[in-house]
């Protein structure tokens, strides 16, 4: 009995190990996390409901990232639209009031240069530039000459050059080490001088210096650069001849990119209170316990042109602020994002406009 007793012991040990290591949650009501019976329900709804009807706060349909001054009355922005769980990235062109006016599919990079023009990556490899939102874009492909490629075909083609009229390989191929690969190597960047660097004007890492570079030539012509031998293990002595160091010496454009907009942060929006619903933990596995966190709710005012409205959010870590304004300078509006960062409150993907009601 005691036996049994003491086995029974360890194994309810062991299971309230497993339960405090594992992520968990400790919900003090839940009625409390889904906005209800809180300590401040009147004064505080839940957003994008708030307190004060002389503001309204109106969803854009869409989440925008950094702003730039198009023209006097137009902005330029990176956003997102999300549709049936699927969040598709498009430049947008914005009214002084935040209305889309326009917009073009991209794949979350975006480089707008000073003269409004800007770039983009499609979804194949591929760039687009555009000259302005409704311009046709020029499609940016990689390069046709790629290096690798050619060095194959000319290794191929050296050994069938070596065979006799019987169909042998002539044995002189074989008696020195690298000597198909060496002619091959040395063929290449020949042709790599003729069909690269000849006309080539100057480079742009605009991506990013991880990224091919764009490529520029004389003639206005752009192309995405190709593989030019960078990870091949031999020079075969032209040292800094190969290809991809060649391509390091090349001048490299003068791409003006316009700053983003300036715009103040969060000088509007203030927390005034927090209320803790739950706990939870992240990080641990069966063995250890994870770091411990308090949930719940942030309760917000919000200063609009000198009128304040107040409102709530749930808050996965109350230790992290869920929630951002952006005061739009020479503007009456601000924008709120809430930012989401678990599966069971999934991520909101809408911005919202904060104005004085007309």
């Amino acid at each position: 009995m005691i036996i049994y007793m003491m086995k029974k012991h360890l194994y309810l040990v062991f299971l309230f190990s497993v339960f405090i290591s594992c992520d968990y949650v400790v919900i003090e009501n839940k009625n409390e996390e889904e906005g209800k019976g809180d300590k401040k329900p009147s004064d505080f709804p839940v957003f994008p409901e708030h307190s004060n009807p002389e503001i309204e706060i109106i969803s854009m349909g869409y989440k925008i990232g950094d702003l730039y001054k198009n023209t006097d009355s137009t902005f330029l922005a990176l956003g997102k639209i999300s549709d049936n769980n699927t969040h598709k990235s498009y430049v947008f062109e914005l009214d002084h009031n935040m209305v889309k006016l326009d917009s073009v599919s991209a794949r979350g990079v975006f480089k707008i240069l000073e003269d409004g023009s800007f770039f983009t990556n499609g979804y194949d490899g591929e760039m687009f530039k555009y000259q302005t939102i409704k311009s046709t874009p020029i499609n940016i492909i990689l390069h046709p000459f790629n290096a690798r490629k050619y060095r194959d075909e000319t290794e191929r083609a050296i050994y069938i050059e070596s065979f006799d009229k019987n169909g042998f390989p002539d044995i002189s191929i074989y008696k020195s080490e690298h000597r198909v690969d060496s002619l091959s190597f040395i063929r290449t960047t020949s042709e790599f001088k003729k069909q690269v660097l000849k006309n080539l004007k100057c480079i742009s890492y605009i991506r990013s210096n991880l990224s091919p570079p764009i490529l520029f030539f004389n003639d206005n012509k752009m192309y995405i650069g190709n593989d030019y031998l960078s990870t091949y293990p031999y020079d075969f002595g032209l040292g800094e001849e190969v290809p991809h160091k060649l391509l390091k010496k090349v001048d490299s454009c003068e791409l003006n990119l316009m700053k983003s907009f300036q715009i103040d942060y969060n000088t509007n929006i203030s927390l005034v209170d927090d209320y803790v619903t739950g706990y939870g933990s992240a990080g641990g596995n069966h063995f250890s316990p994870g770091t411990r966190y308090e949930k719940g709710l942030q309760y917000f005012n919000l200063e609009v042109n000198g009128v304040t409205t107040s409102f709530r959010v749930y808050a996965p870590r109350l230790s992290t602020l869920n929630i951002k304004s952006r005061n739009i300078p020479h503007t009456d509006i601000c924008i709120i994002d809430v930012v989401r960062t678990t599966n069971e409150y999934p991520e909101e993907l809408n911005s919202y406009i904060a104005r004085i009601k007309k």
